[in-house]
């Protein structure tokens, strides 16, 4: 298994980069080789101590990339395709999503 970097709560006040295993996808996952990603206001909460999650948790949830792998059941993506993962994913089901918003 191949190994990435990742930004690591360690504890309050301090994030490191770490190596990590590679996740293994599902059917229905993708892979993404991040090549940009923000800090985003939820992280700087977490390094001051402000939303508690566990020491080891990997942060960053705003990255921008290129799939690397994709599950059987994933269609309309393609693997080398650049793309943006959302941090709030729509439930397509809720009156807010069927009305459009």
């Amino acid at each position: 298994m191949g190994k990435m970097k990742a930004a690591v709560f360690v504890e309050k006040g301090r994030i490191e980069i770490q190596e990590k295993p590679i996740p293994e996808i599902g059917p229905t996952d993708a892979l993404i080789k991040i090549t940009t990603t923000t800090i985003c206001g939820t992280d700087v909460h977490i390094l001051k101590g402000e939303v508690p999650v566990q020491p080891g948790r990997t942060l960053g949830h705003e990255p921008v990339g290129v799939i690397a792998e994709l599950g059987a059941g994933v269609h309309g993506y393609e693997i080398g395709q650049r793309i943006l993962v959302g941090a709030v994913t729509p439930c397509g089901q809720c009156n807010f999503c069927l009305d459009g918003y």
